[in-house]
């Protein structure tokens, strides 16, 4: 299990009010890694998720204009 708090958001895009969001990708990429098949991701905000749906988001977040990702 691994309780990732507000860096994950099920039903919705993150939210960023006291973020900085360019870097979110990167930090969400360092993230999987660390992951398993079966690890349940507890995200800040909606249902628990899996590793499938971090990698989504990872994806998702990634084509964001100006964002840090590779």
């Amino acid at each position: 299990m691994a309780i990732v708090g507000d860096l994950g958001r099920a039903g919705g895009p993150p939210q960023f009010e006291d973020a900085y969001p360019l870097e979110w990708p990167e930090t969400v990429a360092a993230l999987q890694p660390l992951l398993g098949a079966a690890t349940q991701v507890v995200p800040g905000h909606g249902k628990v998720v899996d590793a499938v749906f971090v990698r989504g988001q990872h994806e998702q977040l990634a084509r964001w204009p100006g964002s840090s990702a590779t």
